[in-house]
């Protein structure tokens, strides 16, 4: 935030340092690399008028589970296929089963969970009598 005006987003910068990101993914670079420019891709995806994040919710709100299952079906990942997976294989494979998994988790337990917790905080509302 010190240095927004400074630091400028740039959607073709952000795909080159991905790129780069990828070809260091297999070196003894990449965690260094991978500390200082994913911040840059993560933000420059966040404010580029180009990539549009509004209607990304409109099929319900995946967030949750993702943050609920990312870290198992990483650590599978890791136990099933190797320790020394690449970072490009890690996120594509652990985005391929995350998402699945949050998305069932929204339409079978958050979902119907919310929408219980709205009857019930209704129907538990006291009435006005007059």
């Amino acid at each position: 935030y010190l240095f927004r005006n400074t630091i400028k987003f740039n959607l073709l910068g952000g795909i080159a340092l991905t790129i780069v990101l990828f070809t260091l993914s297999d070196t003894i670079l990449v965690d260094y690399a991978s500390v200082l420019i994913s911040p840059y891709i993560i933000l420059t995806m966040a404010f580029s008028d180009s990539i549009s994040l509004k209607s990304i919710g409109k099929y319900g709100d995946f967030s949750y589970g993702i943050y609920l299952y990312a870290y198992p079906v990483q650590q599978s990942i890791v136990y099933f296929l190797s320790p020394d997976i690449s970072l490009g294989l890690m996120i594509l494979l652990s985005f391929t089963f995350t998402l699945p998994l949050a998305i069932l988790s929204w339409k079978i337990i958050e979902y119907p969970s919310l929408k219980l917790r709205s009857k019930i905080v209704r129907s538990s509302r006291p009435t006005r009598s007059t």
